[in-house]
């Protein structure tokens, strides 16, 4: 099985159990995963077809699954820092 898989399957399974409530406050949870691939530069264009098809259809357990490369995961990331840094620098004009 996969890894992402697996665990959504041990969070299924142990939800009813005292320990997850321990760990989690509470016996219901939601989640999602995050399965980060390659690069862009590295993919074929069959392979990115699939991962845009994985993007919109990916579920384990209901629980959507977001699919992305590293270079997709750095600008999103560059993106919200420069909205950070935007609202920072925004406090300091005033």
């Amino acid at each position: 099985m996969h890894p992402i898989v697996d665990w959504f399957y041990k969070l299924d399974t142990q939800s009813e159990t005292r320990d997850f409530e321990d760990r989690f406050g509470g016996r219901s949870l939601y989640s999602m995963g995050l399965l980060i691939i390659g690069r862009d530069a590295d993919l074929s264009e069959k392979e990115k077809d699939r991962l845009e098809w994985r993007k919109r259809k990916l579920l384990v357990n209901s629980n959507h699954i977001y699919c992305l490369t590293f270079d997709d995961l750095y600008r999103t990331l560059a993106v919200r820092r420069d909205i950070y840094n935007i609202f920072v620098n925004s406090d300091r004009d005033e």
